[in-house]
């Protein structure tokens, strides 16, 4: 048991349902439901990159609050994704919008800010890195290749999420497999907000977020 004060309420929530939400469907007014409350604060660290950007998506469609560090030029960027954008800096100025820190931090720039995560988040554990593996080993954070434990089940979600409009996939920017060192130069350069992709075959090329309609596969 926590021993931290002051103690709050638990999270736990039971009632009848007397009004629905925009975009909600799988409950009606009048039914009896039981579960946790949605008020978990998310801290995305290079959240207008195409990781990042998913990522901000997933965290608003589930009802968390999502704070992200970008460039002021893509503030606005994040503001359409739900988000509340801070900058980068000597750590993100995130104490201003959560004083009491974060639930959960996701690092996608690595750019060695694990310490000021982990602080707001208050530990190792809710924080996850997809960018900084020695800075995982050094402070025993969660480091994720993506290749292993993959989530199948939000192919399904993500599928629901482009149809009703509340995900927006990142352009693709693809690149014949003859200049994957050019790829590599533009994702090194950190400002690509695209997925990278190499083809086996034709000319570079950049289009836009797929049609609504693309189904998972």
């Amino acid at each position: 048991m926590a021993q931290d004060l002051p103690q709050t309420m638990g999270h736990e929530a039971a009632g009848v349902v007397d009004e629905l939400g925009e975009g909600v469907h799988d409950v009606a007014v009048g039914d009896r439901v039981f579960g946790f409350t949605a008020g978990s604060t998310v801290l995305i660290n290079g959240a207008s990159g195409s990781i990042g950007s998913a990522a901000v998506q997933f965290a608003v469609a589930r009802g968390a609050r999502v704070l992200g560090t970008a460039s002021a030029a893509n503030q606005d960027y994040l503001r359409s994704l739900g988000a509340e954008p801070t900058t980068y800096g000597e750590g993100p100025r995130v104490r201003a919008l959560a004083p009491d820190g974060v639930d959960f931090a996701l690092d996608v720039a690595g750019s060695g800010i694990l310490p000021e995560l982990i602080e707001l988040a208050g530990g190792p554990a809710p924080v996850i890195t997809v960018a900084d593996f020695d800075g995982a080993e050094k402070y025993g954070v969660p480091f994720s290749r993506g290749d292993a434990g993959r989530a199948l089940h939000a192919l399904d979600e993500i599928g629901q999420l482009v149809e009703s409009g509340r995900f927006v996939p990142p352009a693709v920017q693809a690149f014949p497999l003859a200049e994957v060192a050019e790829a590599h130069r533009v994702s090194e350069e950190g400002h690509v907000r695209a997925k990278l992709v190499l083809v086996t075959g034709g000319a570079s090329y950049t289009f836009g977020p797929a049609p609504s309609g693309a189904k998972p596969l």
